[in-house]
């Protein structure tokens, strides 16, 4: 993680030029070189094809290598020329290897690894492994229930000379209700941890020294749903620390620092064109992105990002804070606080303006920001006024009792509950309020459990942005042709209703009665046809629009629930016609 890298002169797809190669013509070929091309976002190897003083040539890489990139060459005994340093030729089965110290290494233990896997408790259920360490091997829990791992120390948890075979890394888990806590995860070329299936914990851990390869991949891969990652403290990885595409999981009170040591364009938390599906990212530390460019961030919810709520963290030592790429929707940034420069930002080439649904309140901005009109902001605090923190030196960012953020915060139900004074605080900490700290304690373990939320404009409809295809809630009606699309909005799926009469609907529950709402949805038709998005069963009148543009358009309707009502379904629908409509994004918030 800490190397001292060759630096390119200058590149392409396909070369390197570097004044510091002096060896003969021919030298490299046939050896490996490794880079972080271009703008550094992950890393590539290549087979070397031809070499010369001063560039060497190879078969081409995905991204141009530029002036300034990081590199290294690699698979030459000849070069094994420093103590730590090792070659193993595959043709002999032998075995070289530059002691530390210089020490003959006949007169050493040398060990290799041996197996994947220390456990495999795939399929099994009930399983509790504790106070074993493991040294070079991994954990499987795949399909698993209710199995526990605890009070481990696993080293070198993973490792793999091939950037692209870095994503079945680090220990698996998957199924339901299975836990690791009370551990030490260190070092992996990929993830420390991956974790797919739906209720698993993640507690009170130590987690560093990931994805050494700089592939573009986290410490903590967090797929499925439903998950409790709590009281950990991560740091140190090539890219990102936890990347997210989750679903109403719960990331909390973690302390998470130093991602991006080799990559650039990266954040802490990170997650691209996902629905969060009520995803809370609450009471965390988040600082000190490594990355070296305009988009070290702390939490980074990338292009066509949604349904996630970002509460009460301390955000500070990143390029930006908290970055929202268009289109983001329905994403809820409250009570939090980031220090230092670029503390909201956001970028987008397609539906650059679109931050429909997402609503900023309460939160402590050091710096000015500016957004585009489409989203609704209240009761931020940005530059130009002196917050009175404690001490922002030692980075004690709670308030002193004069700071002009004391009670000068929203009421936000769900987020600012049990206020200490007339109103609630802006930012992280409530003064006078029930204090909080974030990463692990193995010496009083913490027992958190996973709270569900109710917040006010959450959006209510679930699988909204179909990335996973047609599946429940939603359900097809009339001819059932309704299908998955590659024809996206803001990710890389859609709904296409067929050529027949069609539709989908999904019943919404938990509504309040005597409420308004507002239903929203981006259609697109082919030429000649119309698709009709509508909200029915709320206790008064149905209410529906049509549309027939040709390219992605917006639409919405409102509607307010019947003083008995606390459901509604909302519905797609395509009369019959000789071609195809399209619909994605729904929304469904309160006014």
């Amino acid at each position: 993680m800490n190397l001292t890298f060759a630096i390119a002169d200058s590149g392409s797809t396909t070369t390197i030029n570097d004044g510091d190669l002096t060896q003969a013509a021919g030298y490299w070929v046939g050896k490996t070189v490794w880079c972080v091309p271009g703008t550094g976002y992950k890393s590539y190897k290549s087979t070397i094809t031809g070499s010369s003083a001063g560039s060497i040539t190879f078969e081409t890489m995905g991204v141009a290598a530029t002036a300034g990139n990081s590199y290294y060459i690699t698979g030459n005994l000849k070069d094994l020329d420093s103590a730590g340093e090792w070659y193993y030729d595959s043709s002999t089965g032998r075995l070289y290897l530059w002691a530390p110290g210089g020490v003959n290494p006949n007169t050493l233990t040398v060990e290799a690894k041996k197996r994947t896997y220390a456990f495999d408790l795939s399929s099994r259920s009930y399983i509790n492994i504790t106070g074993i360490n493991i040294f070079a091997s991994s954990i499987k829990m795949s399909a698993s229930n209710y199995c526990k791992v605890s009070n481990m120390i696993a080293e070198y948890v993973s490792h793999d000379s091939d950037v692209t075979s870095q994503y079945s890394t680090g220990i698996f888990m998957s199924g339901t209700n299975n836990e690791l806590r009370d551990s030490t995860l260190t070092y992996s070329s990929g993830n420390l941890l991956s974790i797919q299936g739906t209720g698993n914990k993640v507690i009170n851990n130590l987690i560093h020294e990931a994805d050494y390869s700089a592939a573009d991949i986290p410490a903590i891969y967090l797929l499925g749903a439903n998950h409790l990652i709590s009281h950990n403290t991560i740091y140190n990885a090539g890219r990102h620390l936890i990347f997210m595409p989750t679903q109403n999981s719960r990331i909390q009170y973690n302390n998470l620092y130093n991602a991006g040591k080799l990559t650039r364009d990266c954040g802490i938390l990170y997650e691209f064109a996902w629905d969060g599906q009520g995803t809370v990212i609450h009471h965390n530390y988040i600082h000190d992105n490594l990355a070296k460019n305009y988009s070290g961030t702390g939490i980074y919810l990338d292009n066509g990002s949604k349904g996630y709520i970002v509460h009460h963290n301390v955000v500070w030592g990143n390029y930006t804070g908290i970055r929202l790429n268009t289109p983001s929707n329905f994403n809820l940034i409250y009570n939090n606080t980031t220090y230092g420069n670029g503390n909201i930002g956001y970028w987008g080439s397609n539906f650059s303006s679109d931050m429909y649904g997402d609503r900023i309140f309460n939160n402590i901005f050091t710096t000015a920001f500016t957004l585009p009109g489409t989203h609704i902001e209240g009761n931020n605090i940005t530059s130009g006024t002196n917050l009175l923190f404690v001490n922002p030196t030692a980075y004690n960012f709670r308030l002193q009792a004069s700071s002009p953020a004391i009670n000068a915060g929203a009421v936000i139900p769900g987020i600012t509950n049990g206020y200490a004074g007339t109103a609630p605080d802006i930012g992280a900490y409530e003064y006078g309020g029930t204090d909080w700290t974030a990463g692990h304690d193995f010496s009083s373990p913490p027992n958190p459990v996973f709270e569900n939320v109710s917040v006010l404009y959450e959006n209510k409809v679930r699988q909204s942005d179909f990335e996973k295809g047609l599946i429940s809630p939603w359900v097809t009606t009339d001819s059932g042709t309704a299908a998955s699309a590659s024809v996206s909005r803001s990710c890389s799926k859609s709904i296409r209703l067929g050529i027949g009469e069609d539709g989908i609907r999904q019943e919404l529950t938990g509504l309040s009665p005597n409420t308004s709402y507002r239903c929203s949805a981006w259609v697109k038709a082919d030429t000649g046809e119309q698709i009709q998005i509508g909200v029915k069963g709320f206790g008064e009148t149905d209410v529906s629009v049509t549309s027939s543009s040709t390219s992605w358009t917006m639409v919405s309707i409102p509607f307010t629930t019947g003083s008995d009502a606390s459901s509604a379904t909302v519905y797609a629908y395509k009369k019959s016609g000789a071609a195809y409509a399209y619909v994605d994004d729904f929304g469904v918030v309160e006014q």
